[in-house]
Parts: C-alpha cells; structure tokens; sequence
C-alpha cells in the first residue's frame, strides 16, 4: 500500500539512506504524534520520520494498512487509492492519486509493498518503493518516479503498538521547496490521526 504512505511521497519527499543530512529534529508534537525532519542540505528537501503509540495491535495496524478500499478514508489528500496487484499476503502493488493545491497538477503514485514479519520480536515491516513504469502513465498527472520508505509497527508489552512512518520522495517536477516541506507535515499528522481512528475497527 503506499502509504503514504503513503502520503507525503506525493509531494515528493522519500526515505533514503543519505550522505549529506542534518540530524532529525522535531517538527510537530502534538496528540501523542510526534513529527521529525532531517534537511537534505544539497536539495533543500527533507527526510519525514512520524511515530505515535496506538491502543492496537501489530495484526490490526496491518489488516488497515493492506485494505486499500479504505485508504482514501484515512491518507489525507488521496483522491484515489487501490489495489493494482496482490502477488500474496506479503507482496502487492498499489496505485494513489493525491490532491495537489491549484495552479498544481496531482500527482500519482504506484509503489511496491514489501511486508517482512520479525518473528523473533514481532516486529512487521511494510517497505514501500515506487514503480513507476508498472502502469502507463495518466494525462494531467504528474507520476512520482523515484519513492521509498516504510511503516513499522512494533508490538509494546503493555499490548499497545509504536508506529513509525519514514518517507523521503525525489521531486521530478517544479513543486515550490516552501509547498512541499510544508504541506507534508500537516498531511502526515493528519494521515496518523485518522489511521488512529479507523484502525480501531479492524
């Protein structure tokens, strides 16, 4: 699933393993959720880490996580989300159309979703990267090329779970640095607040 994912690739900001980053440094604190950034100084883009506690267990987070019917309910300005290709219970591809403020075209997303089950701690991981050229591409949409990043989510002894999001996209286009390092913060905060909300069904 994207997430972003899921999320703020769509604006162009992915998870990348970087030579030339500051240290994180918090960006948003608020409602248990709490925002970091790290500057990646040679593009004035930066690297997204979101983590919060939720009252839910590692198998709930996942079942959301992987029900793309309900992901427009949840990853804030997605305008379109769905499966394109479930390959097994641990590899599918998705596909996100995301709202980009006018005079902007939207962006699409078609990512890769990796699961990987630590089954030593429990620890489930979601790798997300993109694919871009798995379906051709829209007219009046600008495809994000180049994304990865992950959802982790880490079952606590008191039965609750750590989730923590990281996301850093290559922006391939002429999206104003100002738009995108600020739109992404409210979205990815906004984006954990619903999932909080709704995973509470599963």
């Amino acid at each position: 699933m994207l997430f972003a994912l899921v999320l703020t690739q769509f604006f162009g900001v992915f998870f990348h393993f970087h030579n030339f980053v500051s240290d994180w440094k918090l960006a948003k604190d608020k409602s248990g959720i709490q925002i970091y950034t790290k500057n990646l100084e040679e593009v004035g883009f930066k690297q997204i880490k979101a983590t919060v506690i939720l009252e839910s267990s590692v198998e709930s987070c996942v079942a959301l996580i992987k029900d793309a019917e309900a992901g427009k309910d949840w990853i804030n300005r997605v305008v379109e989300f769905k499966d394109l290709k479930i390959e097994n219970d641990s590899l599918w591809y998705t596909y996100a159309e995301i709202a980009i403020p006018w005079p902007f075209n939207n962006k699409d997303l078609v990512s890769k979703n990796k699961l990987k089950l630590d089954k030593n701690t429990g620890i489930v991981t979601v790798f997300l990267e993109s694919e871009p050229g798995f379906i051709p591409e829209a007219e009046g949409k600008n495809r994000i090329k180049k994304s990865e990043g992950s959802w982790q989510f880490i079952p606590q002894s008191d039965g609750t779970t750590e989730v923590i999001y990281q996301i850093y996209a290559e922006p391939n286009d002429f999206l104003p640095q100002w738009l995108v390092n600020l739109v992404v913060i409210g979205s990815i905060f906004d984006t954990f607040n619903e999932f909080r909300e709704k995973v509470k069904a599963y």
